[in-house]
């Protein structure tokens, strides 16, 4: 008995002093289309200094009569290189955007949790993997599983990864801005458990990983629902290939020794492979919600197919023709098993029932001038008829099906605050109105079901060099550098992921409550 205690106290002291992996990080500076150039230079990560988090709305602010700073830094020329601060007030319902050479500080207050996962290899792309504990958990820690792909400098340094990220705890609210002495006390009746969380604030989280080689950058991963564990990559060389990792995810739940060390494992075999049927790379990918293993791909030479695993035998694939340039996002029909959507570079989004083989392509329309880069099809059952997409010109928008005619559409919503291409939206889990976005500098989560009144109308026509938020804008988390692709949790609500240039970022607004009743 002494033995064992004195082994796992021994591995947990060693986790806890050493949070695996947490203070390197490979940087992205320049951004392609698609792709993060990457220099080969090494850099301390994990608290990033230019970052802001603006909270028109928190929980903890009166929107009334409270102003809170932004202090910024910014080099002086004069001075050969030393900074000076100045600071920027910004009344509740302002918003600015970073100047040049600022460096904008992080609010702590406007978050519950917020915490920072850097890496060796940034990643394009990621995707939940659904974990045995329950749904709607809030307590903390919070833990959660995600697999992702790498884009490393060298085609032989990529790899494919499962994380298991735990020892989430409440974040520090305190790290940077003093409370007001007006502010209100902590109510002696506050449980054991909060106690505990709060002592544990701010807490660096432990991760343990899954690693398998991978030749060539991985533009994106999905992870199947139904079958945790089962993943399909899209490679820049290795075409699309989905991999059966059930048992390596379920040892994170059951550690082994190499678990708790980290391991390097064999290539992968797959039990789906693209061959011939992609000449070139791609980017849509998606595994269908209501039909088990069926998944659908697109490239980037405007071809799409569904594969099909009959009960005997490999994976057959359907062509859907129709697209002319290339084809970067796809969602499935969240109530019918043979319908999916797709978007391209063509700007035109377009809805198939695949059971049409001859003619496929059902509806379709221009969403956009430009690029449309990504979709996301609501699947709660009161708003499935309605569908976002965002595209090159910063502008995302929000489609109802039910009123769209052939080559002929009219949004019900459009936005055009973010002035950057939108790379990654996502409805929220259990949903019908509230919807994150994120462009190379901003996530912003938005409430469509929030109309203006004629005040708020009139304040936003007058003449400010603040610009007003929108009163469907909800929360704002700034500072992030080419962010790639968000994520809600669907068991942890409010809880929202992202990926950009400098790793991974995992953080809950202190006002998630209220944003998603």
């Amino acid at each position: 008995e002494f033995f064992f205690f004195f082994f796992f106290f021994f591995f947990d002291l060693l986790f806890d002093l050493t949070p695996n992996n947490l203070t390197m990080v490979q940087k992205g500076k320049q951004l392609t289309k698609k792709k993060i150039k990457i220099k080969a230079k090494r850099c301390r990560s994990p608290e990033p200094e230019e970052e802001v988090e603006q909270h028109p709305d928190a929980q903890w602010a009166d929107p009334n009569d409270v102003e809170f700073e932004q202090e910024i830094a910014s080099e002086d020329e004069n001075t050969g290189g030393s900074t000076k601060k100045s600071t920027r007030q910004t009344k509740t319902g302002q918003f600015f955007r970073p100047r040049p050479g600022e460096n904008l500080q992080v609010n702590y207050k406007a978050y519950e949790m917020r915490h920072l996962l850097a890496v060796q290899w940034p990643s394009l792309s990621f995707d939940v993997l659904l974990d045995p504990d329950e749904y709607g958990r809030t307590k903390h820690p919070l833990e959660c599983c995600i697999v992702s792909g790498t884009q490393a400098e060298k085609m032989v340094s990529n790899s494919l990864l499962i994380k298991k990220v735990t020892k989430m705890y409440k974040t520090d609210k305190d790290k940077e801005v003093e409370s007001d002495d007006d502010s209100d006390s902590e109510s002696s009746t506050d449980s054991d458990e909060d106690e505990e969380e709060d002592e544990n604030a701010d807490v660096d989280p432990s991760v343990f990983n899954k690693e398998f080689p991978y030749h060539g950058t991985i533009n994106r991963v999905r992870a199947m629902a139904q079958l945790p564990g089962v993943v399909a990559v899209w490679g820049e060389h290795e075409g699309v290939k989905a991999f059966d990792l059930r048992d390596h995810y379920k040892d994170l739940y059951e550690p082994t020794f190499d678990t708790l060390f980290g391991s390097t494992y064999d290539a992968l075999v797959p039990i789906l492979e693209s061959k011939k049927a992609h000449a070139s790379e791609g980017f849509a990918l998606e595994w269908s919600p209501r039909l088990l293993g069926w998944l659908a791909t697109g490239d980037v030479d405007g071809k799409l197919y569904v594969w099909q695993k009959p009960e005997s035998g490999s994976y057959t694939n359907i062509p859907l023709k129709g697209h002319t340039r290339s084809v970067e996002d796809i969602q499935w029909s969240p109530s019918q098993d043979n319908v999916l959507a797709s978007c391209s570079m063509d700007t035109t989004v377009r809805l198939w029932d695949f059971r049409d083989p001859k003619s496929p392509c059902k509806l379709w329309w221009n969403a956009d001038a430009v690029d449309i880069n990504v979709i996301s099809w609501n699947m709660q059952q009161n708003a499935r008829h309605l569908l976002a997409s965002g595209g090159d010109s910063g502008v995302f928008k929000v489609w109802d099906l039910r009123m769209i005619k052939p080559q002929e559409a009219t949004p019900i919503a459009e936005f055009a605050f973010h002035q950057e291409p939108i790379n990654s939206l996502e409805w929220a889990p259990g949903s019908e109105c509230v919807l994150a976005v994120a462009s190379d500098t901003m996530v912003l989560i938005w409430d469509l079901s929030v109309e203006a009144d004629e005040e708020e109308k009139t304040q936003r026509r007058s003449k400010s060099k603040a610009e007003k938020v929108p009163p469907q804008m909800m929360f704002a988390h700034q500072g992030v550098k080419n962010v790639k692709e968000i994520h809600w949790h669907p068991q942890i609500p409010g809880m929202l992921m992202l990926t950009d240039e400098e790793g991974f970022q995992f953080f809950k607004p202190t006002n998630w409550q209220s944003i998603l009743s």
